[in-house]
C-alpha cells in the first residue's frame, strides 16, 4: 500500500522533509571558499519530472561516512510485518561526473540499527525510475523506521521527484503510521 507520496511543488510539501549533511570535504576540511559539502535546492523548476518542481542537490565531494549526506523522507512504524518500497525518479543534468545515491534503512527503536540496502544507482542524463524494497522482519513491527536516500555517495548533481514509499497496511486495513522525521539537534554554543 503505498503510504506518502512526495512531490516537490509546494512548501508545505517540502516543509516535514530534510536534509543531513555534513560541512567539508572527506579529510575533514572545508572546502575552497568555505560552505557546505551538498546544496540544496528542494523546489527545483530544473528538477522537476512532470509537475512544476522537483528536488536538486549539489554534492560538492564525496563524504565520509556517505551517510553524512541524506534526504531524510519519513519515519514509518508498520502494525504488521511486509515489504517497504522506495520508488523515486531521478536523473543528473550532466554526464560526468556522474553522481550515485542508495535507499537507506534504519530502525530507530533499535538504537539507530541500518536495516539499509546494498543497491547503489549511478545516474544518467535521462530520468530513471528506482525502486528498492526491503522485507520487514516481525520482529520491526511497532518500531520507528526512518526512511531515506544517500546523496553523498559521489560528487555531482542530482534531481529527483515523484517519491513514494510504500508499506504494509494493517490487519483492520488501516495504513502505517507516517510521521515527520526526527532532524540533528543543533549544537550548542
Amino acid at each position: 500500500m503505498r503510504a506518502y507520496t512526495l512531490g516537490f511543488e509546494s512548501d508545505d510539501a517540502v516543509s516535514h522533509i530534510g536534509v543531513v549533511h555534513t560541512v567539508g570535504s572527506k579529510s575533514g576540511g572545508t572546502l575552497p571558499g568555505g560552505g557546505s559539502s551538498v546544496r540544496a535546492q528542494l523546489r527545483s523548476p530544473h528538477a522537476a519530472l512532470g509537475g512544476g518542481a522537483g528536488a536538486m542537490f549539489n554534492v560538492l565531494s564525496p563524504l565520509a561516512p556517505p551517510a553524512a549526506a541524506r534526504l531524510i523522507l519519513c519515519m514509518l512504524t508498520t502494525a504488521l510485518p511486509g515489504t517497504i518500497k522506495v520508488v523515486f525518479w531521478a536523473r543528473t543534468p550532466t554526464a560526468h561526473p556522474a553522481p550515485r545515491l542508495s535507499v537507506d534503512l534504519f530502525d530507530t527503536t533499535s538504537d539507530w540499527e541500518w536495516l539499509g540496502s546494498p543497491d547503489d544507482f549511478k545516474l544518467t542524463t535521462t530520468w530513471q525510475r528506482i525502486e528498492v524494497t526491503h522485507q520487514l522482519a516481525a520482529s520491526r513491527v511497532g518500531h520507528k523506521i526512518e526512511v531515506g536516500v544517500q546523496l553523498g555517495r559521489s560528487a555531482g548533481i542530482i534531481l529527483m521527484d515523484d517519491v513514494e514509499v510504500w508499506a504494509p497496511r494493517a490487519s483492520d486495513g488501516n495504513p502505517p503510521r507516517i510521521m515527520p522525521p526526527i532532524m540533528p539537534a543543533e549544537p550548542k554554543p
